[in-house]
This record gives structure tokens, sequence and C-alpha cells, in this order.
């Protein structure tokens, strides 16, 4: 127990917690990037896209099957479907990818898309606290997609993450991918760190300031990341491409 109250272990849990949210940072990245620059991608690649997103949906929700036995013995009460319903990473992305495929595909333009992005991206943290007390009656299912005390990866504020992603892929979108793109995301990402570091840290689960810190640590981690050169990272993409299945599989 002292140990764990040394400044480096705090130090490390701090950096820890960056694991999940870069998860849905670079997803919400990666559906943005792919559209390239045509106009009409978005629209052409949408029924795609909702396929996806209901694969995720349902490996997601598959993964918390407990087995015949757990439910014979807790039989169909809220315990059970608390279990069977949790709200994951997957189930966070694949909402997220349906939704925001549908965004794109309806707001044509840099602008306009520019615009609906941020507005989802900083809009959900900010309506957090708002949607957990909107859901506190719903269904626990419900209750775990849009929020409630417990819950893992629920939507507000999860999903902020992902629009953060595809807002920051769609910023950078006219820039050379490899050094330009990784500097532009490393000032981005310094700016929302030193914005952070002047305000009062909230660590609740709600917290918008919490997903602008993390989103800060993300961006850093990305431009890091495109500074690297091909031949390092070339020989990775294969695993990049493989990621969800890796995850299932973990």
């Amino acid at each position: 127990p002292d140990l764990r109250e040394h400044p480096w272990v705090q130090a490390y849990w701090t950096l820890r917690g960056i694991t999940a949210p870069l998860f849905l940072l670079v997803a919400g990245f990666a559906v943005v990037a792919a559209l390239g620059t045509s106009p009409t991608s978005a629209g052409t690649t949408l029924a795609r896209r909702w396929r996806r997103a209901l694969l995720l949906l349902f490996l997601g929700y598959f993964l918390h099957w407990p087995g015949w036995d757990t439910v014979h013995a807790l039989g169909w009460g809220e315990e059970l479907r608390a279990r069977l319903f949790a709200f994951d990473a997957l189930q966070s992305i694949g909402v997220s990818l349906g939704v925001g495929a549908t965004v794109l595909t309806l707001a044509r333009g840099t602008g306009p898309r520019a615009l609906a992005l941020a507005l989802l991206a900083v809009g959900i943290p900010l309506l957090s606290a708002w949607a957990w007390t909107a859901a506190a009656d719903a269904p626990v299912a419900l209750r775990q997609a849009v929020g409630m005390p417990g819950a893992r990866f629920p939507l507000f504020p999860w999903a902020g993450y992902f629009f953060a992603g595809a807002l920051m892929a769609h910023l950078t979108r006219a820039l050379r991918a490899g050094w330009p793109q990784g500097l532009a995301l490393l000032a981005l990402g310094g700016a929302l760190l030193l914005l952070t570091s002047r305000l009062s840290a909230d660590w609740s689960p709600q917290s918008a300031w919490l997903v602008a810190f993390r989103v800060g640590e993300g961006l850093v981690a990305l431009g890091a990341i495109n500074l690297l050169p091909p031949l390092i990272t070339r020989p990775l993409a294969p695993l990049g491409r493989t990621t969800l299945w890796l995850y299932v599989l973990h």
C-alpha cells in the first residue's frame, strides 16, 4: 500500500488511463481518414459502415454472455441484464461509427462537417451529467449505454473521444501524412494539455475536463507516432488492419 502512494506509481496510473481513450480516438480518426478526399465517399460507404457498426455491437454484447449456468443462477433479473448489456468499448465505437457515418453523409462540405463533428466532440462530454440524470429511470440496458454509476464505456462521455478523433482527422486531412500531420497533432494536443492544466482537475466519470485531458494526451501520442520513419511503422500496418479480431481474442 505504501508503494502505491509513491509519486512515480501515481504518475504511471495517470498515464495508463490513456489506453481506452486512445482506442476510441484512433477509431474516430480512422473513420474520417479512410474517406479520402472524394465528396461522395461518405454516402457510398454508409451502408458498409453501418454493417460494421452492427457487427461491433453484436460482438460487444456477445462477449458478455455469461453462460447458461449463470443465467439459471441469477434468473432474468436486473443483475443478469446489467451483465448482459454492459456497454463496452466495442458497443461505444459501434454506435459512434453509425452516428458518425450518418452525420458525415448528411453534412456536405468541409465547414459543415467540421461544425457537426465539433458539436459532437464537445457537446457529448459537456452533456454527460445531464444525460446520466435523464436516463436514471430507464431500463438497465439503456442506462448502461447512456451512462450510470459503474458503467464501463457509456456513450456519455466516451463517444466524445471517437468524435474528437474524427474531428482531428478532418482538420488535418489537408496536410501531408508524416511530419506535417505529426507536428499539427502535437501542437493541438499540447494546446489541450496546457488548457486543462490551467483548469480545475475533475477525475469523475462524467467529467468533460477529463475527456479534454485524455484527448490532449492521445493527440500527443498520435503526433509522436506520425513522426516515426516509415521503416518502423510500415511493418505494423497489417497489425492495425486486424485490430478488431485481436481485441476480440483478447
